[in-house]
């Protein structure tokens, strides 16, 4: 599945190209929960399985 797919990839390579683009140790550290978070996968409600 594409999501399944492009969450690995995300996951494995945000925090190198936060840095490669000049983010600093602060920035990525405070953005790192908005690329691989608890909860990510929660089901929503009224959704199709």
């Amino acid at each position: 599945m594409i999501v399944d797919e492009t969450e690995v990839i995300v996951r494995a390579r945000w925090y190198e190209t936060a840095r490669r683009e000049g983010l600093s140790e602060k920035d990525c550290d405070a953005l790192k929960g908005a690329f691989a978070y608890p909860g990510f996968r929660l089901e929503i409600r009224g959704s199709a399985p």
